[in-house]
Protein backbone atom coordinates (compact mmCIF):
# COMPACT_ATOMS: atom_id res chain seq x y z
CA UNK A 1 0.00 0.00 0.00
CA UNK A 2 1.42 3.62 -1.25
CA UNK A 3 1.38 5.80 1.43
CA UNK A 4 3.09 8.75 3.62
CA UNK A 5 4.07 8.15 7.03
CA UNK A 6 5.38 10.64 9.27
CA UNK A 7 6.86 12.57 6.17
CA UNK A 8 8.06 9.78 3.78
CA UNK A 9 6.47 8.85 0.98
CA UNK A 10 6.64 5.22 1.21
CA UNK A 11 5.95 3.41 -2.38
CA UNK A 12 5.32 0.06 -2.77
CA UNK A 13 6.13 -2.41 -5.49
CA UNK A 14 3.34 -2.50 -7.51
CA UNK A 15 1.68 -5.72 -8.80
CA UNK A 16 2.32 -5.37 -12.30
CA UNK A 17 5.67 -4.37 -11.82
CA UNK A 18 6.23 -7.87 -9.72
CA UNK A 19 4.59 -9.70 -12.81
CA UNK A 20 6.03 -7.87 -15.64
CA UNK A 21 9.94 -7.87 -14.42
CA UNK A 22 11.48 -6.79 -18.22
CA UNK A 23 11.46 -2.86 -19.34
CA UNK A 24 13.11 -1.26 -21.88
CA UNK A 25 14.29 2.38 -22.01
CA UNK A 26 16.47 4.65 -24.26
CA UNK A 27 18.59 6.66 -24.73
CA UNK A 28 18.00 9.67 -27.01
CA UNK A 29 19.16 13.23 -27.22
CA UNK A 30 21.79 15.59 -28.42
CA UNK A 31 24.65 13.01 -28.09
CA UNK A 32 23.19 10.80 -31.03
CA UNK A 33 24.60 13.43 -32.94
CA UNK A 34 28.41 13.17 -32.41
CA UNK A 35 28.02 8.77 -31.38
CA UNK A 36 31.83 9.45 -29.58
CA UNK A 37 32.19 6.94 -26.77
CA UNK A 38 32.55 5.26 -24.44
CA UNK A 39 29.91 6.43 -22.65
CA UNK A 40 28.47 9.13 -25.10
CA UNK A 41 26.06 10.77 -22.80
CA UNK A 42 29.45 12.11 -21.30
CA UNK A 43 30.61 13.48 -24.25
CA UNK A 44 29.72 17.12 -23.47
CA UNK A 45 31.04 17.21 -19.96
CA UNK A 46 34.27 16.10 -20.89
CA UNK A 47 34.29 18.27 -23.58
CA UNK A 48 33.30 21.46 -21.27
CA UNK A 49 36.06 20.11 -19.10
CA UNK A 50 38.92 20.09 -21.25
CA UNK A 51 38.96 16.32 -22.29
CA UNK A 52 41.59 15.96 -25.19
CA UNK A 53 40.03 13.21 -27.53
CA UNK A 54 36.32 15.02 -27.21
CA UNK A 55 37.82 18.58 -28.12
CA UNK A 56 40.24 16.84 -30.98
CA UNK A 57 36.62 14.91 -32.11
CA UNK A 58 34.23 17.79 -32.11
CA UNK A 59 37.19 20.01 -33.91
CA UNK A 60 37.35 17.49 -36.46
CA UNK A 61 33.62 16.87 -36.74
CA UNK A 62 31.85 20.46 -36.29
CA UNK A 63 34.22 23.09 -36.12
CA UNK A 64 36.68 24.79 -33.82
CA UNK A 65 35.64 24.81 -30.71
CA UNK A 66 34.76 28.00 -28.80
CA UNK A 67 33.35 29.92 -31.84
CA UNK A 68 31.15 26.40 -31.47
CA UNK A 69 29.97 24.62 -28.95
CA UNK A 70 27.76 21.57 -27.43
CA UNK A 71 24.46 23.11 -28.99
CA UNK A 72 25.63 23.46 -32.27
CA UNK A 73 24.73 19.84 -32.38
CA UNK A 74 21.08 20.10 -31.96
CA UNK A 75 20.21 21.21 -35.75
CA UNK A 76 21.94 17.92 -36.24
CA UNK A 77 19.52 16.13 -34.48
CA UNK A 78 16.86 15.63 -36.80
CA UNK A 79 15.05 12.29 -35.66
CA UNK A 80 13.61 12.50 -39.38
CA UNK A 81 13.04 8.60 -38.91
CA UNK A 82 11.93 8.80 -36.12
CA UNK A 83 8.93 5.96 -35.83
CA UNK A 84 7.14 5.62 -31.83
CA UNK A 85 5.33 2.99 -33.02
CA UNK A 86 7.94 0.88 -34.55
CA UNK A 87 9.89 1.56 -31.65
CA UNK A 88 7.12 0.10 -29.34
CA UNK A 89 6.24 -2.82 -31.35
CA UNK A 90 10.32 -3.99 -31.19
CA UNK A 91 10.44 -3.54 -27.11
CA UNK A 92 6.95 -5.55 -27.46
CA UNK A 93 8.46 -7.66 -29.31
CA UNK A 94 11.43 -8.15 -27.26
CA UNK A 95 9.22 -8.90 -24.59
CA UNK A 96 9.44 -5.77 -22.13
CA UNK A 97 6.19 -4.98 -20.19
CA UNK A 98 7.23 -1.27 -19.58
CA UNK A 99 9.16 1.33 -21.73
CA UNK A 100 10.08 4.97 -22.55
CA UNK A 101 12.91 7.17 -22.47
CA UNK A 102 15.25 9.22 -21.02
CA UNK A 103 13.24 12.41 -20.28
CA UNK A 104 16.03 14.45 -19.77
CA UNK A 105 19.71 13.76 -19.40
CA UNK A 106 22.72 15.50 -17.71
CA UNK A 107 23.21 18.25 -20.87
CA UNK A 108 19.72 19.73 -19.31
CA UNK A 109 17.97 18.82 -23.00
CA UNK A 110 14.17 18.06 -21.93
CA UNK A 111 12.08 16.09 -24.64
CA UNK A 112 9.01 16.91 -23.43
CA UNK A 113 6.82 20.12 -24.34
CA UNK A 114 8.12 22.27 -21.58
CA UNK A 115 7.76 25.72 -20.59
CA UNK A 116 10.84 25.72 -17.75
CA UNK A 117 13.64 25.53 -20.85
CA UNK A 118 14.03 26.55 -24.74
CA UNK A 119 16.35 23.81 -24.68
CA UNK A 120 13.51 20.68 -25.34
CA UNK A 121 12.65 18.87 -28.37
CA UNK A 122 9.59 20.13 -29.19
CA UNK A 123 11.28 24.03 -29.91
CA UNK A 124 14.42 22.71 -31.34
CA UNK A 125 15.89 19.98 -33.05
CA UNK A 126 13.16 17.18 -33.93
CA UNK A 127 10.81 20.29 -33.38
CA UNK A 128 8.33 16.86 -31.72
CA UNK A 129 7.19 15.66 -28.28
CA UNK A 130 9.44 12.30 -27.73
CA UNK A 131 8.17 11.90 -24.21
CA UNK A 132 4.30 12.53 -25.47
CA UNK A 133 4.50 10.44 -28.66
CA UNK A 134 6.56 7.61 -26.75
CA UNK A 135 4.12 7.18 -24.44
CA UNK A 136 1.05 7.04 -26.64
CA UNK A 137 2.96 4.49 -28.59
CA UNK A 138 4.24 2.24 -25.86
CA UNK A 139 0.72 2.28 -23.89
CA UNK A 140 -1.04 1.20 -27.49
CA UNK A 141 1.25 -1.81 -27.01
CA UNK A 142 -0.24 -2.99 -23.80
CA UNK A 143 2.92 -1.69 -22.07
CA UNK A 144 3.49 0.46 -19.03
CA UNK A 145 5.23 4.01 -19.71
CA UNK A 146 8.57 4.89 -17.97
CA UNK A 147 10.51 8.47 -17.92
CA UNK A 148 14.14 8.26 -16.90
CA UNK A 149 15.44 11.70 -15.33
CA UNK A 150 19.04 12.28 -14.96
CA UNK A 151 18.97 15.78 -14.32
CA UNK A 152 19.56 16.44 -11.12
CA UNK A 153 23.30 16.19 -11.62
CA UNK A 154 23.06 19.26 -14.44
CA UNK A 155 24.30 21.47 -11.86
CA UNK A 156 27.95 20.76 -12.63
CA UNK A 157 27.80 18.76 -15.65
CA UNK A 158 29.16 21.58 -18.35
CA UNK A 159 30.88 23.67 -15.86
CA UNK A 160 34.23 24.24 -17.58
CA UNK A 161 37.38 23.78 -16.21
CA UNK A 162 38.84 25.95 -13.87
CA UNK A 163 41.49 27.72 -15.17
CA UNK A 164 41.01 27.23 -18.84
CA UNK A 165 40.00 29.30 -21.27
CA UNK A 166 37.17 26.87 -22.48
CA UNK A 167 33.49 28.52 -22.74
CA UNK A 168 30.24 27.23 -21.18
CA UNK A 169 27.54 26.08 -22.94
CA UNK A 170 24.95 28.34 -24.62
CA UNK A 171 22.16 26.96 -22.05
CA UNK A 172 24.58 27.46 -19.16
CA UNK A 173 22.26 29.47 -17.30
CA UNK A 174 20.59 26.59 -16.35
CA UNK A 175 23.49 25.39 -14.08
CA UNK A 176 24.69 26.21 -10.85
CA UNK A 177 28.47 26.45 -9.98
CA UNK A 178 30.13 23.18 -8.62
CA UNK A 179 29.53 23.05 -4.77
CA UNK A 180 26.62 25.48 -4.20
CA UNK A 181 24.02 22.86 -3.53
CA UNK A 182 21.61 22.82 -2.25
CA UNK A 183 20.53 25.85 -4.65
CA UNK A 184 16.73 26.16 -3.88
CA UNK A 185 16.59 28.13 -7.83
CA UNK A 186 17.94 24.79 -9.41
CA UNK A 187 15.78 22.49 -6.66
CA UNK A 188 12.66 24.40 -7.83
CA UNK A 189 13.69 23.53 -11.77
CA UNK A 190 14.25 20.10 -10.86
CA UNK A 191 10.94 19.45 -9.35
CA UNK A 192 8.78 21.89 -12.05
CA UNK A 193 10.08 19.54 -14.93
CA UNK A 194 9.09 16.52 -12.62
CA UNK A 195 6.22 17.84 -12.33
CA UNK A 196 5.19 18.75 -15.61
CA UNK A 197 6.13 14.86 -16.70
CA UNK A 198 3.81 13.71 -14.23
CA UNK A 199 1.05 15.89 -15.10
CA UNK A 200 1.38 15.39 -19.36
CA UNK A 201 2.54 12.12 -19.69
CA UNK A 202 1.43 10.33 -15.97
CA UNK A 203 4.30 7.80 -16.28
CA UNK A 204 3.84 4.51 -14.09
CA UNK A 205 7.30 4.11 -13.40
CA UNK A 206 9.94 6.69 -12.58
CA UNK A 207 14.23 5.90 -12.96
CA UNK A 208 16.51 8.61 -10.79
CA UNK A 209 19.86 8.22 -12.16
CA UNK A 210 23.08 8.79 -9.34
CA UNK A 211 22.49 12.54 -8.94
CA UNK A 212 19.61 12.13 -6.90
CA UNK A 213 21.42 12.36 -3.87
CA UNK A 214 22.37 16.22 -4.63
CA UNK A 215 18.52 16.98 -4.03
CA UNK A 216 17.94 18.17 -0.53
CA UNK A 217 15.59 15.42 1.08
CA UNK A 218 12.62 18.06 1.69
CA UNK A 219 12.70 18.55 -2.76
CA UNK A 220 12.84 14.91 -3.40
CA UNK A 221 9.63 14.42 -0.58
CA UNK A 222 7.76 16.60 -2.27
CA UNK A 223 8.63 15.22 -6.03
CA UNK A 224 6.92 12.06 -4.35
CA UNK A 225 4.31 13.58 -3.19
CA UNK A 226 3.09 15.09 -6.16
CA UNK A 227 3.94 12.03 -8.04
CA UNK A 228 1.90 10.02 -5.79
CA UNK A 229 -0.62 12.64 -6.19
CA UNK A 230 -0.61 12.31 -9.75
CA UNK A 231 -1.20 8.63 -9.37
CA UNK A 232 -3.91 8.79 -7.10
CA UNK A 233 -5.57 10.76 -9.98
CA UNK A 234 -4.69 9.42 -13.10
CA UNK A 235 -5.72 6.12 -11.35
CA UNK A 236 -2.48 3.80 -11.76
CA UNK A 237 -0.14 2.13 -9.12
CA UNK A 238 3.55 4.03 -9.06
CA UNK A 239 7.12 2.57 -9.05
CA UNK A 240 10.05 4.79 -8.27
CA UNK A 241 13.49 3.58 -8.78
CA UNK A 242 16.58 5.07 -7.37
CA UNK A 243 20.48 4.06 -6.74
CA UNK A 244 22.72 3.85 -3.34
CA UNK A 245 21.08 5.73 -0.39
CA UNK A 246 19.69 8.76 -2.72
CA UNK A 247 16.00 8.41 -1.20
CA UNK A 248 14.91 7.12 2.20
CA UNK A 249 14.37 2.94 2.51
CA UNK A 250 11.34 2.10 1.55
CA UNK A 251 10.53 5.01 -0.50
CA UNK A 252 11.37 2.97 -4.32
CA UNK A 253 13.17 0.38 -5.44
CA UNK A 254 16.86 0.16 -5.29
CA UNK A 255 18.44 -0.04 -9.07
CA UNK A 256 22.46 -2.03 -9.37
CA UNK A 257 23.24 0.28 -12.57
CA UNK A 258 25.16 -2.73 -14.96
CA UNK A 259 25.10 -5.39 -11.84
CA UNK A 260 23.03 -7.67 -9.89
CA UNK A 261 23.25 -9.42 -6.54
CA UNK A 262 25.14 -12.72 -6.33
CA UNK A 263 22.35 -13.97 -3.91
CA UNK A 264 18.59 -14.23 -3.55
CA UNK A 265 17.41 -11.22 -1.80
CA UNK A 266 14.29 -10.65 0.31
CA UNK A 267 13.85 -7.60 -1.15
CA UNK A 268 13.06 -6.70 -4.88
CA UNK A 269 15.53 -5.13 -7.08
CA UNK A 270 16.62 -3.97 -10.46
CA UNK A 271 19.10 -3.65 -12.81
CA UNK A 272 19.62 -1.41 -15.69
CA UNK A 273 21.96 -1.71 -18.01
CA UNK A 274 22.64 -1.22 -21.87
CA UNK A 275 21.72 -3.70 -24.85
CA UNK A 276 25.43 -2.33 -26.11
CA UNK A 277 28.21 -4.52 -24.50
CA UNK A 278 28.78 -1.42 -22.10
CA UNK A 279 30.44 0.97 -23.22
CA UNK A 280 28.01 3.36 -25.10
CA UNK A 281 24.49 3.78 -23.59
CA UNK A 282 23.72 6.57 -26.04
CA UNK A 283 24.07 5.85 -29.90
CA UNK A 284 28.01 5.16 -30.30
CA UNK A 285 29.47 4.34 -33.66
CA UNK A 286 31.71 0.92 -34.13
CA UNK A 287 30.10 -0.13 -30.57
CA UNK A 288 29.74 -3.46 -29.83
CA UNK A 289 26.33 -5.18 -28.65
CA UNK A 290 25.56 -8.59 -26.00
CA UNK A 291 23.60 -11.22 -27.55
CA UNK A 292 20.54 -12.66 -26.83
CA UNK A 293 21.55 -15.33 -25.30
CA UNK A 294 23.78 -13.18 -22.95
CA UNK A 295 20.09 -11.08 -22.17
CA UNK A 296 18.13 -14.48 -21.56
CA UNK A 297 20.95 -15.56 -19.07
CA UNK A 298 21.18 -11.47 -17.56
CA UNK A 299 17.19 -11.71 -17.26
CA UNK A 300 17.21 -15.41 -15.70
CA UNK A 301 19.66 -14.42 -13.37
CA UNK A 302 17.91 -11.41 -11.86
CA UNK A 303 14.53 -12.90 -11.82
CA UNK A 304 16.19 -15.98 -9.59
CA UNK A 305 17.10 -13.77 -7.58
CA UNK A 306 13.85 -11.14 -6.81
CA UNK A 307 15.39 -9.12 -9.42
CA UNK A 308 14.08 -7.13 -12.39
CA UNK A 309 15.96 -5.95 -15.87
CA UNK A 310 15.59 -2.98 -17.50
CA UNK A 311 17.70 -2.67 -20.67
CA UNK A 312 18.87 0.71 -22.30
CA UNK A 313 19.16 1.33 -26.24
CA UNK A 314 20.12 3.87 -28.02
CA UNK A 315 19.27 5.26 -30.83
CA UNK A 316 20.95 6.40 -33.94
CA UNK A 317 19.95 10.75 -34.49
CA UNK A 318 18.06 10.28 -37.34
CA UNK A 319 15.49 8.20 -35.28
CA UNK A 320 16.59 4.64 -36.20
CA UNK A 321 17.96 1.91 -33.55
CA UNK A 322 20.89 -0.33 -34.92
CA UNK A 323 20.28 -3.59 -36.18
CA UNK A 324 22.54 -5.28 -33.63
CA UNK A 325 20.35 -3.98 -30.96
CA UNK A 326 17.05 -4.62 -32.65
CA UNK A 327 18.76 -8.19 -33.16
CA UNK A 328 19.50 -9.12 -29.65
CA UNK A 329 16.32 -7.77 -28.54
CA UNK A 330 14.11 -9.68 -30.75
CA UNK A 331 16.16 -13.00 -29.84
CA UNK A 332 15.33 -12.44 -26.37
CA UNK A 333 11.43 -11.46 -27.37
CA UNK A 334 11.81 -15.32 -29.14
CA UNK A 335 13.28 -17.07 -26.22
CA UNK A 336 10.33 -15.17 -23.92
CA UNK A 337 7.92 -16.21 -26.39
CA UNK A 338 8.48 -19.85 -25.68
CA UNK A 339 9.80 -20.00 -21.99
CA UNK A 340 8.27 -16.66 -20.92
CA UNK A 341 5.83 -18.75 -18.27
CA UNK A 342 8.92 -19.24 -16.09
CA UNK A 343 9.77 -14.85 -15.96
CA UNK A 344 6.66 -13.42 -16.06
CA UNK A 345 4.38 -13.77 -13.02
CA UNK A 346 6.87 -16.07 -11.16
CA UNK A 347 8.36 -15.39 -7.81
CA UNK A 348 11.86 -16.95 -6.16
CA UNK A 349 12.15 -20.49 -4.87
CA UNK A 350 13.96 -21.68 -1.85
CA UNK A 351 17.42 -21.14 -3.72
CA UNK A 352 17.95 -18.82 -6.48
CA UNK A 353 19.97 -21.37 -8.40
CA UNK A 354 22.82 -24.11 -8.22
CA UNK A 355 26.34 -24.10 -10.49
CA UNK A 356 29.62 -24.22 -10.18
CA UNK A 357 29.71 -21.00 -12.24
CA UNK A 358 29.91 -18.03 -8.93
CA UNK A 359 29.88 -14.17 -9.26
CA UNK A 360 33.36 -13.21 -8.01
CA UNK A 361 31.98 -9.28 -7.42
CA UNK A 362 28.39 -8.16 -6.94
CA UNK A 363 26.68 -5.09 -6.71
CA UNK A 364 26.50 -1.89 -8.82
CA UNK A 365 29.29 -2.03 -11.80
CA UNK A 366 29.26 -5.84 -11.21
CA UNK A 367 28.54 -6.82 -15.20
CA UNK A 368 32.09 -6.04 -15.49
CA UNK A 369 32.87 -9.54 -14.81
CA UNK A 370 32.35 -12.05 -17.49
CA UNK A 371 29.76 -14.79 -16.89
CA UNK A 372 30.32 -18.35 -18.79
CA UNK A 373 27.63 -20.47 -17.76
CA UNK A 374 27.85 -24.31 -18.19
CA UNK A 375 24.90 -27.08 -18.20
CA UNK A 376 25.02 -27.46 -14.34
CA UNK A 377 24.11 -23.67 -13.98
CA UNK A 378 20.34 -23.50 -13.15
CA UNK A 379 18.32 -20.36 -12.00
CA UNK A 380 14.95 -21.44 -9.95
CA UNK A 381 11.25 -19.54 -9.99
CA UNK A 382 8.21 -20.89 -9.12
CA UNK A 383 4.56 -19.93 -9.20
CA UNK A 384 1.88 -21.81 -7.46
CA UNK A 385 1.68 -25.58 -8.88
CA UNK A 386 4.31 -25.18 -10.27
CA UNK A 387 8.95 -24.83 -10.15
CA UNK A 388 11.34 -23.48 -13.06
CA UNK A 389 14.84 -25.31 -13.35
CA UNK A 390 16.57 -22.60 -15.87
CA UNK A 391 19.86 -24.32 -17.46
CA UNK A 392 21.63 -21.72 -18.63
CA UNK A 393 23.79 -23.73 -21.29
CA UNK A 394 22.69 -26.81 -23.34
CA UNK A 395 22.94 -30.24 -21.30
CA UNK A 396 24.26 -33.02 -22.36
CA UNK A 397 22.57 -36.03 -20.68
CA UNK A 398 20.72 -36.27 -17.47
CA UNK A 399 20.32 -32.72 -15.93
CA UNK A 400 20.47 -33.40 -11.85
CA UNK A 401 18.64 -31.12 -9.97
CA UNK A 402 19.81 -30.04 -5.92
CA UNK A 403 17.80 -27.84 -5.00
CA UNK A 404 14.01 -28.97 -5.87
CA UNK A 405 13.54 -32.23 -3.41
CA UNK A 406 14.78 -31.09 -0.36
CA UNK A 407 11.78 -28.53 -0.43
CA UNK A 408 9.16 -31.21 -1.47
CA UNK A 409 7.48 -34.10 -0.14
CA UNK A 410 8.74 -38.21 -1.00
CA UNK A 411 6.41 -38.47 -4.73
CA UNK A 412 4.86 -34.39 -4.75
CA UNK A 413 6.61 -34.21 -8.41
CA UNK A 414 4.11 -35.36 -10.96
CA UNK A 415 5.92 -34.22 -13.98
CA UNK A 416 8.73 -32.55 -15.51
CA UNK A 417 8.73 -31.33 -19.42
CA UNK A 418 10.61 -29.06 -21.36
CA UNK A 419 9.16 -25.62 -22.72
CA UNK A 420 9.14 -25.76 -26.45
CA UNK A 421 8.65 -29.51 -26.42
CA UNK A 422 5.90 -31.97 -26.61
CA UNK A 423 6.81 -35.12 -24.52
CA UNK A 424 7.15 -35.44 -21.14
CA UNK A 425 10.31 -36.02 -19.64
CA UNK A 426 11.41 -39.04 -17.84
CA UNK A 427 12.59 -38.10 -14.45
CA UNK A 428 13.17 -40.09 -11.40
CA UNK A 429 13.83 -39.15 -7.19
CA UNK A 430 17.29 -40.12 -5.40
CA UNK A 431 16.92 -38.92 -2.29
CA UNK A 432 17.64 -35.39 -2.24
CA UNK A 433 18.11 -35.05 -6.23
CA UNK A 434 15.88 -34.79 -8.77
CA UNK A 435 17.45 -36.88 -11.87
CA UNK A 436 16.21 -35.47 -15.43
CA UNK A 437 16.76 -36.96 -19.29
CA UNK A 438 17.08 -34.09 -21.61
CA UNK A 439 16.10 -35.04 -24.84
CA UNK A 440 18.69 -34.89 -27.60
CA UNK A 441 16.49 -33.62 -30.20
CA UNK A 442 15.41 -30.49 -28.14
CA UNK A 443 15.95 -27.19 -30.43
CA UNK A 444 19.01 -25.17 -29.72
CA UNK A 445 17.91 -22.03 -27.10
CA UNK A 446 19.82 -19.55 -25.32
CA UNK A 447 18.86 -21.35 -22.08
CA UNK A 448 16.08 -24.51 -21.48
CA UNK A 449 13.58 -24.04 -18.81
CA UNK A 450 12.16 -27.09 -17.38
CA UNK A 451 8.72 -27.08 -15.87
CA UNK A 452 8.34 -29.02 -12.82
CA UNK A 453 4.49 -29.84 -11.90
CA UNK A 454 3.57 -30.48 -8.30
CA UNK A 455 0.51 -32.54 -6.88
CA UNK A 456 -1.73 -29.45 -5.88
CA UNK A 457 -2.91 -31.15 -2.46
CA UNK A 458 0.27 -33.27 -1.02
CA UNK A 459 -0.95 -33.51 2.47
CA UNK A 460 -4.50 -34.33 1.25
CA UNK A 461 -3.67 -37.93 3.26
CA UNK A 462 -2.15 -36.41 6.48
CA UNK A 463 -4.81 -33.89 6.89
CA UNK A 464 -8.71 -34.56 7.30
Amino acid sequence: MNREQNGQVLLETPAWLREGKLGIYTHWGIYSVHACGPNTTWYAHHLYRGGEKERAHFEAHFGAFGPHGYTDLIPRFTAERFDPDAWAELFQSAGARFAGPVAIHHDGFAMWRTRTTPFNSCGMGPKRDVTGELANAVRSKGMRFLTAFHHAENYWFLERMEGTDAVRPENAALFSKRGTMPYPAYCKLWLDQCQEVFDQYGPEILYFDFGLKEIPDAWKQEMLRRYLSAARQKGFDPAVCYKNRDLLPGAGLIDLEQGRFNDLRVHDWITDTTVDAGEAWGYMEGASYKSGAELVQYLADNVSKNGYLLLNVGPRADGTIPEEAQRSLRELGAWLRVNGEAVYGTHPWYAFGEGPTEMKTAGMFSERETMRYTPEDIRYTAREGCIYAIVLARPHGDIVLHEVTPNLLPGEVLSVSLLGWDAPLPFREEGNLLRVAFPDGAPDQAAYTLKIVRDPAPLAKWLP
